[in-house]
């Protein structure tokens, strides 16, 4: 009988990204897995199906590359699948591709394509290429800060980084993910604060859209070791988590359809040669649609893609295996929340999308990644810190009005 070795999930981040991607290899085959994290995090503590290392330099290459090695010199008849969970985590082990992947198998996008999609400003220049839809954008470095009074984008604004992986680098205070300058005097003066604090890339200064969270939407799309799609999941966002860094994060979906433009992008993938999960958030505006950026990985939200009935451990051990998966982009309608329902049902704006959320709840398709899973029951000190987050988030949904922008 062939001697296989036992599979051991290596996560990369400590937030909702690295829990939920765990608990969907826990759900697959009962595999527990491996998280290296630069501080504990309250989300994946007194998990069972978590083993937690903490290392606050994992941030630097160096370190992270020592860590990794160390951990695979010390598996005997393991063979360890290396997930990121976070833009910056990705790129390191992009980086770090030729050291690690004697040891490792990687699930990363290929190099060349990653570096396209991970940046903005390239992965608008892409969708130009292909006739693809996203709002009137100019990219902009430190030295055309004296310039940006004749940029033609109109005011109040959308001003992000270009690339989200090396701004998130350098913290400094009043840092956002995303910012909405009324006029040019305050983007310079967000700009010149971002570039101050070490960021050396590009800002994109963006059309505003009338951003509401029913004008959102987030599609995941999969794609085999092989280059071919084989999932794909389009979601609604009902509601966004709140507070300055955490904007821009999904709190409720409800899932629907695939359409022509989730159609177009899955296209788009196979064509340049992608491999792995992308994950794209979506704007509409009236009856248009406008690409907003693309994720190289698993979104925050992934667990989604699970209560949809898509396992994406599943598709990685598959993968790695060098199992067939046969391509299936038919899912049911679900609600998912990582928000309290009660304040889901309080801040939400769409109550036509928010009913289709409680009918799906009355019916049974309602998820939430702290629903107290078997496997947590039997700590107390989980069940404390659950109760404790939804008291948490209710107060900061409470906070930050989901229309103040």
């Amino acid at each position: 009988m062939k001697n296989e070795k036992k599979t051991v999930p290596v996560l990369i981040g400590g937030d909702l990204n690295a829990y939920s991607v765990a608990r969907a290899f826990f759900e697959a085959e009962r595999i527990k897995s491996r998280v290296f994290m630069r501080y504990k995090t309250g989300i994946c503590s007194h998990v069972g199906f978590m083993k937690n290392t903490v290392n606050s330099e994992l941030c630097r290459a160096e370190v992270l590359k020592r860590v990794l090695l160390d951990y695979a010199k010390a598996q005997v008849g393991e063979r360890p699948l290396l997930v990121p969970c976070a833009d910056w985590y990705t790129e390191l082990l992009e980086a770090l591709r030729g050291e690690l992947s004697q040891d490792y198998y990687l699930f990363i996008p290929p190099y060349e394509v990653w570096r396209r999609l991970k940046d903005k400003a390239e992965f608008y220049s892409l969708l130009d290429e292909r006739a693809l839809p996203h709002p009137e954008s100019l990219a902009f470095g430190r030295g055309d800060l004296g310039a940006m009074g004749c940029l033609s984008i109109p005011y109040p604004a959308v001003l992000k980084p270009s690339d989200s992986a090396e701004y998130w680098k350098y913290h400094f205070e009043g840092m956002r993910k995303v910012y909405f300058p009324k006029s040019r005097e305050e983007a310079e003066e967000i700009a010149k604060q971002i570039f101050d604090a070490g960021y050396e890339g590009k800002l994109i200064l963006q059309r505003y859209i009338g951003k509401r969270e029913e004008e959102l939407e987030v599609l995941t799309v999969y794609l085999d070791r092989t280059g071919e799609p084989c999932r794909a999941v389009l979601a609604e966002v009902l509601l966004e988590e709140c507070g300055p860094t955490a904007r821009g994060n999904h709190a409720a979906l409800v899932t629907k359809p695939l359409d022509a433009l989730s159609l177009s992008l899955i296209k788009m993938l196979k064509d340049i040669g992608y491999r792995g999960i992308a994950n794209f958030d979506i704007i509409k505006d009236g009856e248009r649609k406008y690409l907003l950026e693309c994720n190289t990985r698993q979104g925050r939200s992934c667990d989604y893609l699970l209560a949809a009935g898509v396992n994406i451990a599943a598709l990685m051990l598959a993968d790695m295996r060098g199992e067939r998966i046969e391509p299936c982009f038919e899912y049911p309608e679900i609600y998912w929340h990582s928000a309290p329902h009660e304040s889901v049902v309080r801040h939400a704006f769409d109550k036509a999308l928010l009913s289709r959320a409680e009918r799906a709840l009355m019916r049974g398709d309602g998820y939430t990644p702290f629903d107290d899973t078997a496997h947590c029951k039997s700590s107390p000190l989980r069940r404390a810190y659950l109760a404790l987050h939804e008291r948490r988030q209710r107060r900061v949904f409470d906070k930050y009005p989901q229309g103040d922008r």
